[in-house]
């Protein structure tokens, strides 16, 4: 394949707003699996050669032969578009700069990748975990809930192709209301995808509620706690209980966990269930930090 990068560009891309973009039609045509949309022949007879150091060429001899190996495909899709998409066909850094650049809008982003698809360009491999495209999705996942959420329903669109996309973005709609989901966000995610949001945060709601069964263990009686080595302790710990329970919920942060520790160390004066309060909590956020956050 990178032998096809040898030749000279021969083929020049104008997007809808007049930005070009020279590219090697031998190249599109190897990785497309449509023809690059349909819009490029099989090479046929004509052979373009590799350029070679150290032989002279009259300048207008060279430009004209340029001219006339250089063909121009006119497309319906923006250059920012089309950088994107092309940058993610040849494997390369964008041209108007890093992934993370905020010039790259969500918008764009997911135009390209309606584009990869309507010219044959593998998917999977332009949308992988260390592609630029998942890079730049990925900083949109960050930007909050929302954009998280259109993250998720670009991928779920394109699944099976872009599965790791949407898993990726499922982490950061874990404080997603999912009452806020409009019907047009969940026809463009679909039934599946749609399922498997619910049911992450089913599942890690449950889970929570699971941690919080057992209580701290109880110390022998001492002198300075009641005789049976805790009644205090449980008493502080069954309205602790209740209380996290209801405020139980797929994105429990560990401020609340602190908080409800904070809450039962005031009721308590005894040192020994002190201590066993703080073991018992930070059992519970290690437990809670290894349930499962994506789909």
């Amino acid at each position: 394949m990178n032998d096809l990068l040898c030749v000279r560009e021969d083929l020049t891309i104008t997007s809808c707003d007049s930005v070009r973009f020279c590219v090697h039609e031998s190249y599109l045509l190897a990785i497309s699996s449509n023809l690059f949309g349909g819009f490029l022949p099989v090479v046929g007879s004509r052979q373009i050669q590799p350029r070679r150091e150290g032989l002279q060429h009259n300048d207008n001899e060279l430009r004209n032969k340029d001219e006339q190996e250089q063909r121009l495909l006119h497309l319906s899709e923006s250059g920012s578009v089309l950088n994107i998409l092309l940058c993610a066909a040849y494997g390369k850094p964008l041209v108007a700069g890093q992934a993370h650049s905020p010039y790259i809008s969500l918008s764009d982003l997911s135009l390209a990748v309606a584009a990869l698809k309507k010219y044959g360009i593998p998917m999977q491999t332009a949308t992988s975990e260390r592609s630029l495209m998942f890079s730049a999705f990925a900083f949109h996942c960050s930007n909050g809930t929302a954009s998280a959420l259109r993250v998720y329903a670009v991928a779920a669109s394109y699944a099976p192709d872009m599965h790791n996309l949407a898993v990726y973005a499922s982490q950061f709609l874990l404080s997603l209301k999912l009452s806020s989901v409009t019907d047009e966000i969940a026809d463009e995610i679909g039934a599946v995808y749609l399922r498997k949001l619910f049911t992450l945060h089913l599942v890690r709601t449950q889970a929570f509620k699971r941690l919080l069964i057992h209580p701290p263990q109880l110390h022998r009686p001492n002198p300075y706690c009641n005789e049976d080595g805790g009644g205090a302790l449980r008493e502080a710990w069954d309205s602790v209980k209740a209380y996290l329970s209801w405020a139980a919920a797929p994105d429990v942060s560990n401020s609340t966990i602190e908080g409800a520790t904070v809450a039962v160390l005031e009721k308590l004066t005894c040192d020994e269930c002190r201590d066993l309060v703080r073991v018992r909590f930070l059992g519970l956020k290690q437990q809670w930090e290894a349930v499962k956050k994506t789909i």
